[in-house]
């Protein structure tokens, strides 16, 4: 759930910010390359972490019970 979440969070992300950032200023196949490796990346990242934030989440959750 946290990493589709993820995709569709910076997917969204990345399709607002970077068109409204750098529309004419960068080429468009590049900034279509630059939306692509943007989600790939925080979503990698998303999968490197998640045991942290599983850990994070279940002490979070005993400290509120």
């Amino acid at each position: 759930r946290a990493i589709v979440s993820t995709l569709f969070g910076q997917g969204a992300d990345s399709l607002i910010f970077f068109p409204l950032a750098l529309y004419g200023i960068v080429p468009n196949t590049e900034l279509l390359y630059l939306i692509v490796s943007q989600i790939i990346f925080k979503t990698l990242y998303e999968i490197i972490v998640l045991p942290l934030t599983i850990r994070v989440v279940k002490i979070v959750k005993e400290k509120e019970a």
